[in-house]
């Protein structure tokens, strides 16, 4: 899994370390079933604190995307039925998305247009 950082992005580097594993996720490099890296040896490879990893992790459990446990570390879960919230909270983060990409004078045919390619990639 090769994820890059950007220390100076306004994304906290926990949610890139988050985004990076979700990308992995959609296109097949991290695969149901497939182990993350433990926290340290994530912390020490990308040269960050194990806090900003955990941060991560905790927030990838609790979206219900992977699974930790202390014996066998954090595994990718299958895709299965919805989180509860789940489709509350994705209506929620497309609506600031939307209007952000409003504000910034993008309309809505290329926010559809960006969104198609997207999932035709994933």
């Amino acid at each position: 899994m090769d994820i890059r950082l950007d220390p100076l992005s306004d994304t906290p580097i926990f949610m890139q370390l988050h985004d990076g594993i979700i990308g992995a996720i959609a296109r097949g490099d991290l695969p149901a079933g497939g182990h993350l890296d433990s926290v340290r040896s994530v912390a020490g490879a990308l040269d960050i604190n194990p806090a900003t990893v955990k941060k991560a992790y905790d927030l990838l459990r609790s979206e219900g995307i992977i699974a930790t446990s202390h014996r066998s570390g954090s595994v990718v879960l299958s895709p299965r039925e919805p989180v509860p919230g789940a489709e509350e909270r994705l209506t929620a983060e497309l609506r600031a998305l939307v209007a952000r990409a409003r504000c910034q004078g993008i309309d809505g045919s290329t926010v559809r247009g960006l969104v198609e390619r997207e999932l035709g990639s994933a």
